[in-house]
C-alpha cells in the first residue's frame, strides 16, 4: 500500500486535559530510552514525555 499512513494511537492521561485521552507518538528525537515516548494529545494537541509500562 504505497503512500498510506497508519496512525496508531495509545490511550494515555493528557497533563493539559486532565483526562486519558487518544495520543499520537511524535518521533521528536531517537536516542531517548527504552520506553520512553513522545506523545501528542488528539484533544487539545499537546505534547509530552511519557513513560510507558512494557508487557514481559
Amino acid at each position: 500500500m504505497r503512500g498510506m499512513q497508519v496512525k496508531v494511537t495509545i490511550r494515555y492521561e493528557c497533563r493539559k486535559c486532565k483526562k486519558v485521552t487518544e495520543q499520537i507518538e511524535r518521533i521528536v528525537v531517537d536516542n531517548l530510552p527504552d520506553h520512553v515516548k513522545v506523545l501528542q494529545c488528539t484533544k487539545c494537541g499537546v505534547m509530552g514525555v511519557c513513560l510507558l509500562e512494557h508487557a514481559s
